[in-house]
């Protein structure tokens, strides 16, 4: 105020230098304690955060991987599943709607009669041959000829009795399937048989392989083709039987022919070869047209309570036990 007054300043305003040091060094140490421990602890709590967050970033770098393969593995199953349901869809006949009544003719229907035809031919042709292979063994190998006879036995056997389980795969719906895995095993046996030089192995091959694989195709051939047809059902269905009585010509006609030209190895594989083009096209053309049937017992023991039923298989046994003799040894007996 007096500095203001007079324009002077009063001596009162100054203090010693000497003296004011101290205080100010005083008041000046006691803050400068206060912030530099301030200082420290947030330091420390800025580096503990750091640290926090550093090992936070570690985990989450960790399991971003595991995130990512997670991920990556639940599209793959996606996928998958989308993949297999889609296959399914062309192996199986679950996703047939009702047809309606068959069509009793046109091009599609009379298709499936002709691929029948093949199968039933490859199928009784090939095995009603084996009267020309019944001849060529007993005369190459040390066996008697009722022991050889098993092997037609087996294959003949299997056929019919396998026939009686394909044909509840192809109301479930897997004709595809069921045939593909016939139609393999057939051909299998038949490129193996050429390699047997055994009993034993033709036992394995002819017998057991084509008989097996013989049955799983034939019988549901013939129940797809019946799906066709209605009132012409029977019409059908002999048209295609035909293939039999034509496959038994032809095959035993070949073997004759060519087993003395170039020998058992490649006449066998010539009718492998033949087996595997004309059963391809069935494969490939023949369509099933129902979808699958409800589930119902293995084997419907039950319809053996029906007289003519019984009557008809019975009667089908006794024919067919007293042909096979004819077939197998009236080649032998010719000789």
């Amino acid at each position: 105020m007096f500095r203001t007054l007079s324009g002077t300043a009063d001596p009162r305003d100054y203090s010693d230098p000497v003296e004011e040091k101290p205080k100010r060094g005083a008041a000046g140490n006691s803050h400068s304690g206060e912030s530099t421990e301030s200082d420290v602890n947030v330091i420390e709590r800025t580096a503990g955060q750091s640290h926090e967050e550093e090992y936070e970033d570690e985990i989450h770098e960790e399991k971003a991987p595991i995130r990512q393969s997670r991920r990556s593995s639940k599209e793959l199953t996606r996928t998958t599943s989308h993949a297999l349901s889609r296959v399914s869809s062309h192996l199986t006949t679950r996703s047939l709607p009702d047809p309606g009544p068959p069509p009793d003719g046109g091009l599609k229907a009379w298709s499936q009669i002709a691929c029948g035809w093949i199968a039933i031919a490859t199928c009784w042709g090939w095995i009603n041959c084996f009267g020309v292979f019944q001849t060529y063994y007993t005369l190459t190998l040390d066996v008697a000829p009722s022991s050889i006879s098993w092997i037609g036995t087996v294959q003949n056997f299997l056929s019919f009795t396998i026939g009686a389980f394909s044909g509840r795969l192809l109301d479930a719906g897997y004709f595809l399937p069921t045939a593909f895995v016939g139609v393999v095993l057939q051909v299998l046996g038949i490129f193996m048989m050429s390699l047997s030089t055994k009993y034993w192995q033709l036992m394995l091959t002819q017998g057991v392989l084509c008989g097996i694989g013989g049955g799983l195709y034939f019988t549901p051939c013939m129940g797809v083709m019946a799906t066709w047809f209605s009132k012409r059902r029977s019409f059908a269905m002999g048209v295609a039987s035909t293939g039999n009585s034509v496959g038994g010509m032809i095959y035993p006609v070949i073997v004759r022919e060519l087993l003395p030209k170039i020998g058992f190895a490649w006449t066998t594989r010539v009718l492998g070869f033949m087996n595997l083009g004309l059963l391809s096209l069935v494969l490939i053309f023949m369509k099933p047209r129902l979808p699958p049937r409800k589930s119902h017992a293995l084997i419907d023991w039950s319809a053996f309570r029906e007289l003519p039923f019984t009557l008809f298989c019975i009667g089908m046994y006794l024919q067919v036990w007293d042909i096979y003799y004819t077939l197998y040894y009236v080649s032998m007996f010719s000789q």
